[in-house]
């Protein structure tokens, strides 16, 4: 339960702030709802958990801080009948059991079938859940949807998956997470596919990246979307500090983006603002010019070690932007000693409200036409988190280089 409610808050959260608005905390609890087995008489909808974070917070505003959110869910319990998010715990514990019996086949025939069920009855830990409504219809428990399965011949985990999950989920439970986001032309077409677990990453043509959640025999949403890849300037290792100034903060990423308009202090009121349709758009522009260079260079990378998802865009200014996964924040960027890319203007990072140089009137790489535009930058890459180190092919060169992920410096070249 603690990280669906992290997760939850997570969602809403503008980076490096450490709260989110009354409306996202009613819309983050109103998903988490979804789970919830109240009393007859009582519905979870937006007024019931509007009312009850007005209580929490007690007149001290409408920023909902995490233990604000937490504490939220904690006085939600008291209105339900059964374990909240029930459905997570109790899906985990039934797939122990059927891999168990299962042993590394996929599908259970007809006496594995019984056997499990007979393992499920007997289980003391599930009999709470297994008393649950998964419909919200009252005597159709979970427990009376697995008994239904006893008349089959074989079962695969997708069935089982199909008593615990409501497939029928509106498109309010659908929209939950999403967080709100200016559309651009470009925001349609997909540059990259990574998949880690139950979650898939697309990276989109305009610099946006987006999460979907691709859970088995429930219902694919996108869970979160916000703009990765910007026009913004490049750490500068020049001078004594080479390592510090090589390390850029999330601090620093925040202050530049909401200097460029492209984080409003509210995002659901002054997204549509010119400032900010102008800096999304200036983005988006930058963001195609860096991803149609060709030879194309592999982008994305998922840590499952430190979940966490890297980015690369040395072909431009020659950083790794490393981001949490959950709410896909930026956590820090790293630039990683390389030579100047050749084919791409680095006055593209100076364009724009808030850019160092304020230069103008830079709008496309230096030669569209060049057939190595991306010459020096990273290709391929594996990140080694132990050890802090990332691995790459260098496009125009045989040599492997392994760089510290801290300084960016290169620690080792492998040839041949």
């Amino acid at each position: 339960d603690v990280v669906s409610i992290l997760r939850a808050f997570a969602l809403y959260l503008a980076p490096t702030a450490n709260f989110v608005s009354f409306d996202d905390a009613v819309s983050a609890m109103l998903e988490l709802s979804q789970d919830f087995n109240a009393s007859d008489d009582v519905v979870f909808d937006k007024e019931l958990i509007s009312t009850t974070l007005g209580s929490v917070l007690s007149g001290k505003g409408s920023k909902v801080k995490v233990n604000q959110f937490a504490r939220l869910y904690v006085e939600l319990v008291k209105f339900s009948k059964r374990p909240l998010l029930w459905k997570k715990s109790a899906k985990s514990m039934l797939k122990e059991i059927y891999d168990r019996i299962a042993d590394g086949e996929g599908l259970l025939d007809e006496e594995g079938l019984h056997a499990f069920l007979a393992e499920v009855d007997g289980t003391a830990n599930l009999k709470p859940y297994l008393e649950c409504l998964p419909t919200g219809e009252a005597h159709v428990t979970l427990q009376g949807r697995l008994k239904d399965l006893s008349s089959q011949t074989s079962l695969d985990f997708k069935t089982v998956l199909s008593c615990i999950y409501d497939n029928d989920k509106s498109a309010v439970q659908l929209e939950a997470f999403v967080r709100p986001a200016v559309t651009t032309p470009l925001q349609l077409r997909v540059h990259e596919v990574v998949v880690s677990g139950d979650a898939i990453f697309l990276l989109m043509l305009d610099g946006t990246l987006q999460t979907w959640s691709a859970v088995m025999g429930a219902p694919t949403m996108l869970t979160t979307s916000t703009r990765v890849i910007t026009h913004e300037p490049t750490p500068d290792p020049s001078g004594s500090t080479i390592t510090d100034k090589r390390y850029e903060s999330q601090t620093l990423n925040y202050l530049w983006r909401k200097a460029v308009n492209l984080d409003p202090t509210d995002a659901k009121e002054t997204s549509t603002a010119p400032e900010n349709v102008d800096a999304e758009l200036l983005a988006s522009k930058f963001a195609e010019e860096l991803l149609s260079m060709t030879p194309r260079v592999d982008t994305l990378f998922v840590c499952p070690h430190t979940s966490s998802l890297l980015l690369n865009t040395t072909a431009g200014d020659r950083c790794i932007r490393f981001h949490e996964t959950t709410s896909l924040r930026r956590t820090h960027r790293v630039r990683l000693q390389l030579p100047s890319m050749p084919y791409f203007d680095h006055g593209l990072f100076d364009v724009g409200p808030g850019g160092y140089e304020n230069g103008n009137g830079v709008t496309h790489r230096v030669s569209s036409h060049a057939i190595d535009e991306t010459a020096g930058a990273m290709q391929k890459f594996v990140y080694l988190p132990h050890s802090s180190i990332i691995i790459a092919s260098v496009v125009g060169s045989p040599v492997l280089v392994a760089f510290c992920t801290a300084s960016g410096l290169p620690l080792a070249r492998f040839v041949g």
